[in-house]
C-alpha cells in the first residue's frame, strides 16, 4: 500500500471513528451531572433530590401527550458506555420524563430504548395495574432516542461477530 492510499484510509477511518463515537447525551451536560447519585437513591427519595440533574435511560414503557408537553414512562435500565440503554432483564424501576413540547408517540413508541439527560423535577404517585407506585419525575434538557436494534449493523455493534463479514463460511 503506498503513502497516498494509507492516508486516506486513514482519514476514513478517523471520520468514522468521531462519527461513530457521538455521544447521546452532549459533554456540556454530563459536565452538570449530580456525582455519585444513582437511580436507586433518587427512587428512595426522589424529593429530597429536586433540582440534581441525571442522565437516565432504559426502554419506553409509554409516550403521552398532554396540554403542557409529553410525558414518557421508561423502565429504566443500566447504561453502557456510550449510555445506551443496556438489555437484559437489570433494572432498578420506572420513572416518568417530562418533555415541554410535542413528541409523536408513534416514534416515541412501546420497546424503544432512550437516554434521558434532565433534572429532578419531583415525583408522581400512580398506578401500576393494582399497586401504588412512586416515579421520580425528570424534566428533560436532552434526549436520545436509539436506533431500533433490527436496523442495526451487527458486525459494527457486536464487534465479536466480525468473523461474519470476515469469513463467509
Amino acid at each position: 500500500m503506498n503513502q497516498k492510499n494509507l492516508f486516506f484510509a486513514v482519514i476514513i477511518a478517523l471520520v468514522f471513528g468521531v462519527t461513530g463515537c457521538t455521544p447521546a447525551i452532549s459533554k456540556a451536560f454530563r459536565s452538570t451531572v449530580s456525582e455519585g447519585l444513582t437511580f436507586q437513591m433518587v427512587k428512595a427519595d426522589p424529593v429530597d433530590y429536586i433540582g440534581k440533574t441525571v442522565v437516565w435511560g432504559g426502554v419506553i414503557i409509554e409516550t403521552t401527550n398532554v396540554k403542557e408537553g409529553t410525558k414518557i414512562e421508561v423502565l429504566q435500565k443500566p447504561l453502557d458506555f456510550e449510555l445506551r440503554p443496556k438489555s437484559g432483564d437489570v433494572t432498578y424501576g420506572r420513572f416518568l420524563a417530562f418533555y415541554e413540547g410535542y413528541l409523536d408517540s408513534a416514534i416515541y413508541a412501546n420497546g424503544r430504548e432512550i437516554t434521558i439527560g434532565g433534572t429532578i423535577s419531583g415525583q408522581e404517585i400512580a398506578l401500576i395495574d393494582e399497586i401504588q407506585y412512586t416515579y421520580p419525575l425528570i424534566s428533560i434538557a436532552e434526549i436520545h432516542l436509539w436506533q431500533e436494534i433490527n436496523n442495526r449493523n451487527e458486525s459494527f455493534y457486536y464487534p465479536y461477530n466480525w468473523y461474519r463479514w470476515h469469513h463467509p463460511y
